[in-house]
């Protein structure tokens, strides 16, 4: 068993299609799972007693995880046998973080990985419960040390030397995201001991039972959820699965079109080529879940009229829209207006993406009053090359930073 110093963090990352082959997907450092050889490892032990736990929670129902046991020794083998075979397919993320988690190529690959699964499947940011935690100096507990630090303790505890430069730049990241993902407040206020310390016995305390318990009663709910955002309704073009980077911008959109204030618009400024349009795209789909009323995709290049604008809406609405109605630009509006309020009062929030505003005259509030007056479940996203007319709710692209930009040939 690794010594106990290590740091060890569980948690599940909800996933949704009910197509999918795999239960869940066990990511872990193959260090952490040695045996004594008197049975199975540590990691194995653990996923075993969480498949018995559930299996008592639901009366039987089994969950099938897709957990590898073989070494992985370079990317062609990782992408063929874990990507494509088992991330992609799973609809839950167990992960088992200690230094020699964060010391491995392959486990910051399936974690960076996994991020953009949530994307693909409308979930980013909301979709993970954590289920045990064992404390490391710096990482949560205070004094809390920055990633950067937090690294070069992992690099120290592996035995890694010479430039740590590129391993730091790595590792920090997904520490980053670790952190983001309400770890420190679930590890505060859940009182939960240890598991690590105390072994596989420990998983007999109430406190863990409980929290096991409440995993699996909400399951169900968080799968419907999540079919319900699969279901939401899109004109936006689809998602390119090559889009990396950006995701602190992606999680503060997010925090700006929130629905506790009346007309809601914020937007994406940048220089050409930036990926202003590709970022509106992303939020679209990867929070497609928040938008149970539907996500609308609509050109305004070249428009100085919002209401104008909004009319290529008319096509989707067809069947509610009479065709004199059409002939009269105000009256094909209010038609559009009254089908886009039936819509937020029978399903839930819309998002409208004002793509490539080449008139910011288009998103004065003069504008913008005629849909945001449908109440703040309507959610206005713009991108534009110009200077927006206000700073408050705008955020400006610079270019990606070296490591997104590597990251994305990467992926290309």
């Amino acid at each position: 068993m690794p010594s106990k110093t290590l740091a060890q963090t569980q948690w599940i990352a909800i996933m949704t299609d009910q197509s999918d082959e795999y239960d869940f997907f066990v990511s872990y450092a193959r260090a952490d799972n040695a045996s004594d050889g008197s049975g199975p490892g540590w990691v194995e032990q653990f996923v075993n007693a969480l498949l018995d736990e559930h299996r008592r929670f639901t009366g039987g129902r089994s969950l099938r995880p897709f957990f590898d046991r073989h070494d992985i020794s370079n990317f062609a083998s990782w992408e063929s046998e874990i990507f494509h075979k088992g991330l992609t397919r799973s609809r839950l993320f167990l992960a088992f973080l200690s230094p020699a988690y964060f010391a491995s190529e392959v486990c910051r690959k399936e974690w960076k990985a996994w991020i953009d699964q949530e994307i693909a499947t409308h979930i980013l940011g909301s979709g993970t419960a954590p289920v045990y935690f064992v404390e490391v100096p710096g990482f949560v507990s205070k004094p809390m040390l920055s990633e950067q630090d937090v690294a070069r303790k992992v690099a120290e505890l592996s035995g890694l030397t010479g430039s740590l430069d590129r391993f730091l730049a790595d590792v920090a990241p997904v520490m980053k995201e670790a952190r983001r993902r309400q770890i420190v407040s679930w590890v505060h206020d859940s009182g939960v001991r240890p598991f690590y310390n105390a072994g596989v016995l420990h998983l007999q305390q109430a406190d863990l039972h409980g929290t096991l318990r409440k995993l699996a009663e909400d399951l169900d709910t968080r799968v419907e959820d999540a079919r319900r955002a699969a279901d939401s309704v899109s004109t936006v073009p689809p998602y390119n699965r090559n889009f990396t980077g950006r995701l602190d911008e992606l999680l503060q959109l997010r925090r700006m079109l929130k629905d506790d204030r009346t007309g809601v618009v914020c937007g994406v400024a940048g220089l050409g080529g930036i990926g202003k349009t590709e970022l509106a795209y992303t939020y679209a789909h990867a929070f497609a879940g928040v938008y149970p009323g539907g996500r609308f995709h609509i050109p305004c290049d070249g428009q100085s009229s919002l209401c104008q604008a909004v009319l290529t809406l008319g096509d989707h609405f067809r069947d509610r829209i009479s065709d004199e109605e059409r002939m009269h630009p105000d009256a094909h509006f209010a038609a559009i207006t009254r089908c886009l309020r039936h819509r937020l009062s029978e399903l839930g929030s819309i998002l409208l993406v004002l793509d490539n505003v080449t008139d910011t005259n288009l998103l004065w509030q003069q504008q913008t009053d005629d849909l945001t007056a449908l109440g703040p479940h309507l959610h206005l996203l713009a991108t534009t090359r110009l200077l927006p007319p206000t700073a408050a709710d705008w955020l400006t692209l610079g270019e990606l930073s070296e490591d997104e930009a590597l990251a994305m040939l990467e992926k290309f």
